[in-house]
């Protein structure tokens, strides 16, 4: 018996919607479009990590390398995307020297679009980044992302 809402023969051409002021990005009515923000939740060694480097793959035509990936797990399904994509892992959203990563993404895309230019769409993935300092406090660059993140084309 087959699943009617199953459709096991997707199309990945990317397409693109202009739906004015903003542009979303469609690459299968199936899955999220972009910019989107998602928060996944499961017990420990579910597959949830597994899930969203398959989905990830799905959108590498409009990403490319610019995955930023923020976990402190030695988890093999993420480095993979290092070796596959060219994603870039860190362990802390701070820079040895204080700066934090985020804002300076953040600030590069809006200098940017202030200039003009075409600004390219930045997936930014935090695994296991729920008890970091950082996502308990207010007004953090990690709110502006889920806050404002589409005008800077990061997902």
């Amino acid at each position: 018996m087959t699943d009617k809402f199953l459709n096991l023969n997707l199309d990945t051409r990317i397409s693109l919607k202009y739906d004015r002021p903003e542009i979303k990005i469609i690459v299968h009515p199936n899955i999220p479009k972009l910019p989107s923000y998602m928060i996944m939740i499961g017990a420990g060694a579910e597959g949830k990590t597994l899930m969203l480097v398959n989905l990830i793959h799905f959108y590498k035509k409009v990403f490319g390398n610019r995955i930023i990936i923020f976990t402190t797990s030695e988890c093999k399904t993420l480095h993979g995307l290092v070796e596959d994509l060219g994603a870039r892992i860190y362990t802390d959203i701070f820079k040895e020297d204080g700066t934090n990563r985020i804002e300076v993404l953040l600030k590069s895309q809006a200098k940017m679009k202030k200039q003009g230019l075409k600004i390219l769409p930045h997936l930014i993935l935090m695994d296991d980044f729920i008890d970091n300092e950082i996502m308990n406090k207010k007004r953090s660059s990690l709110t502006k992302c889920f806050s404002q993140g589409r005008h800077f084309e990061t997902t």
